[in-house]
């Protein structure tokens, strides 16, 4: 991911991470040397995940969320206290820094999300009525995560530094996902059961519609906790 280039190189470079004992090879990396950027990406993946105490950036694996809103046009809902479970088997597939026009571009491989916590919905999901609240358990099977980043840099004791002030992502859910959704339309069976159903036969169609809010969330934290490492790290040990 955008962002783990740049925090993962810092858990090294810097030491701000007193437990990474990682050899990460030749660094800085050369802007165009897409091998050596992908190579320190997927040794330092797993540490930052793993977050730091000293730097009060806490684990993302397993993640909290307090609250994630979706709101349609057709359906609202709301995620509450949610964990997530399987950012530490994720891949990262691809890294690349456009550092010029102050871009970056990666793309990570989770190959099993669970998610779970409490959940209130109301509303149509193509076509079919819906409502509930309760507790959900929810697996989501491969994603494939594509992340634009835009790099701000600044300028503080003549050394410059990168951080990251807009993600564009883009989430394709490739093998599908098990639901348990807990009092569906108050527990009426007659109800719930079709529409548990329904939930698993459609799942592309209904994570294609509904999935950004959740998936922002998540990245919106990994995000803070990378830009974070950033203030430590002068850019020039992270890049040539």
């Amino acid at each position: 991911m955008y962002f783990l280039l740049t925090i993962l190189c810092s858990i090294v470079l810097i030491g701000k991470v007193s437990s990474a004992s990682v050899d990460i090879g030749d660094s800085p990396c050369n802007e165009n040397d897409s091998d050596c950027l992908l190579k320190i990406t997927k040794i330092l993946y797993a540490q930052v995940i793993k977050g730091d105490k000293d730097l009060e950036i806490p684990t993302s694996d397993p993640m909290y969320i307090k609250n994630i809103d979706g709101k349609f046009s057709d359906i609202d809902y709301e995620l509450k206290n949610t964990t997530v479970v399987g950012f530490a088997d994720c891949e990262v597939r691809k890294a690349v820094l456009a550092e010029d026009k102050n871009k970056a571009t990666f793309n990570i491989f989770c190959p099993k999300l669970s998610l779970s916590g409490q959940y209130a919905v109301n509303g149509k999901i193509l076509e079919l009525p819906i409502q509930g609240e309760g507790d959900y358990k929810v697996i989501l099977r491969g994603y494939d995560i594509t992340i634009d980043a835009d790099i701000k840099k600044v300028t503080r004791d003549d050394n410059t530094y990168i951080s990251f002030t807009k993600l564009n992502l883009n989430a394709n859910l490739t093998n599908g996902i098990d639901f348990d959704v807990e009092n569906l339309f108050g527990g009426n069976a007659q109800f719930a059961e079709p529409a548990q159903k329904f939930l698993t036969e459609n799942w592309k169609p209904i994570a294609d519609a509904l999935q950004m809010p959740a998936i922002e969330s998540y990245f919106k934290e990994i995000f803070q906790n990378t830009n974070k490492y950033l203030k430590t790290i002068p850019a020039n040990k992270i890049i040539k």
